[in-house]
């Protein structure tokens, strides 16, 4: 009886030279699921900081179309118009899916930033580089350099996710680096419609977390603290209505981008598709209405320029069918082949810079671009002299309807760029 009398006063000693935070946090009942996951987590979420430079025209003659007029009528031209720069200043949030240095964010937080800041949870910033970009999905994948051990989340599913099971939002919004909201799931499979009726994105996740601006790109986290999603937008005027991009088009991004690790792929949208905007109810589609449109005004320019040089330099016949019996004519840069269950595009990037190539891609056309640059030097009795040149490089070619643009691979071989893309 002695000996179990010992034992006892020897727990209840043991238990007092515990150290009174470890007891508080045995026994606390504010250590909740939530309190936990944004523990393990908050590291993981990113604050995003932008620069975008904008150059102004004094004459916008092409309304919302001028960069593309103003860069065709600068290149074959060589019209030159006054200019005037404004930089605008966004901030955003990304989440760490990969302790190398792999950010997941929205496509709108970082598209067209002349300037990439991501800011890490202890306020270190690091300049970032977009090495994915999808609009149709709203989803982009940036990597830096990264200064110290980064935390990841853990990628979730949500197949098995249930309709009322809480969430975490963290994210950055309105800069204030990692605030936590909580909800619900409210419902799975949503639409955001445009004003016309139009789909913009679909598969979403709702949830009445509230989001604010700055949350975009912010992880969404269930309870076991895994990742379910992307916090992408809010319904305006409407009482917490939020949605986020499911977990599995973060997976299929990741995937493009490990087939294409050495390149930056960017997943335009097609012409004629509609910009982004939010409507909590689907209307009745409008009566189609005659709209202006810049690719068939390009088309008409083309034809008038193809008569221009008929008549001047005495091409005459009637026109050829060009690539995949088009009436566009590619450049001799490029080298396609069709093999049946692909298409395979060589492209030569001899003196360009490989790490400042892009590679855009939309229902219509494949673009590369990107930047060269030579140096020269000349070493002399009277002292040395260098200068540097710099260009850049873009050619477009168009695809045939039967490319599937969604799974591209590309891979470099000495100085060319091979570009595969299969068969839907």
């Amino acid at each position: 009886m002695r000996l179990k009398h010992y034992k006892f006063f020897l727990i209840v000693f043991l238990w007092l030279l515990l150290p009174g935070s470890v007891q508080a946090e045995m026994s606390s009942a504010r250590e909740t699921p939530v309190v936990k996951v944004v523990r393990d987590n908050a590291e993981a979420v990113v604050n995003i900081s932008t620069e975008h430079i904008i150059l102004l025209r004094e004459n916008p003659y092409w309304g919302q179309y001028g960069s593309e007029f103003d860069y065709f009528f600068d290149q074959f031209f060589g019209i030159q118009r006054p200019r005037r720069a404004l930089k605008l200043n966004s901030v955003g949030s990304g989440v760490i899916v990969d302790a190398q240095g792999v950010i997941v964010t929205n496509a709108h937080v970082v598209h067209m930033a002349s300037n990439i800041f991501i800011v890490l949870n202890d306020g270190t910033s690091v300049p970032g580089k977009v090495v994915y970009e999808n609009l149709k999905d709203d989803l982009a994948i940036v990597r830096i350099q990264p200064p110290k051990p980064l935390k990841q989340v853990k990628l979730g599913t949500t197949g098995d996710i249930m309709i009322g099971e809480s969430v975490v939002a963290i994210g950055n919004p309105l800069g204030l680096e990692n605030t936590v909201t909580l909800g619900v799931i409210s419902g799975k499979d949503r639409e955001i419609n445009s004003p016309q009726g139009t789909t913009v994105m679909g598969e979403l996740l709702q949830i009445d977390a509230p989001i604010n601006p700055g949350n975009s790109g912010g992880a969404l986290i269930n309870l076991d603290g895994e990742l379910v999603g992307i916090n992408v937008a809010v319904v305006q005027n409407s009482q917490s209505i939020g949605f986020a991009i499911p977990v599995e088009k973060v997976k299929a991004a990741l995937k493009s981008h490990e087939d294409n690790k050495n390149l930056a792929v960017k997943y335009r949208k097609a012409a004629g598709e509609p910009r982004q905007a939010l409507s909590q109810n689907k209307p009745e589609p409008a009566q189609p209405v005659d709209r202006w449109d810049p690719f068939e005004e390009m088309a008409r320019m083309s034809d008038e320029m193809d008569r221009m040089f008929q008549g001047a330099f005495g091409r005459g016949g009637s026109p050829g069918k060009g690539m995949f019996n088009s009436n566009i004519f590619y450049d001799s840069d490029f080298d396609i082949e069709d093999k049946g269950n692909e298409y395979v595009v060589k492209v030569e990037v001899k003196g360009v810079d490989k790490d400042k190539i892009n590679i855009e891609i939309n229902q219509g056309s494949l673009t590369v671009s990107g930047e060269h640059s030579a140096v020269e030097e000349e070493k002399g009795p009277d002292g040395y002299y260098s200068s540097q040149s710099i260009g850049s490089f873009l050619r477009t070619i168009p695809l045939p309807d039967d490319a599937d643009t969604e799974k591209v691979k590309t891979e470099f071989e000495g100085d060319l760029i091979v570009i595969t893309i299969p068969k839907k």
